[in-house]
């Protein structure tokens, strides 16, 4: 099986394990929320070295929403565009995403030297 195979069948399995994390994550107070969950990945697999990673909602003013050292977090996101920033070591990955109704929306932000 080649890499790509492998990396889709492991997402796989790290996201759907997620979405029970997902549904039981605290709610934000308003119910026209989605769930997004954001992940980052290294060598295919979850990132286990020390990192930071810090969203923002940037369609209100760079509004800092999260800021976690988790390689994996769920947040309650109101409609809007968000930037993710993900840092470790010397390397920075961003990820725009946009939350547009109440679904569950996976991100995922490779670490991997490019």
């Amino acid at each position: 099986m080649n890499s790509n195979k492998w990396l889709a069948i492991l997402l796989s399995g790290i996201l759907l394990s997620g979405i029970g994390t997902a549904f039981s994550a605290p709610e934000a107070n308003d119910s026209n929320t989605a769930k997004a969950f954001i992940m980052t990945t290294l060598n295919n697999g979850p990132v286990m070295n020390a990192i930071e990673l810090e969203i923002r909602q940037t369609d209100a003013n760079n509004k800092l929403v999260e800021k976690t050292h988790k390689h994996t977090t769920v947040l309650a996101l109101t409609p809007g565009t968000y930037m993710a920033t993900a840092k470790m070591d010397n390397v920075t990955r961003y990820r725009q995403f946009s939350i547009i109704d109440q679904n569950l929306v996976n991100i995922v932000i490779a670490m991997d030297a490019q």
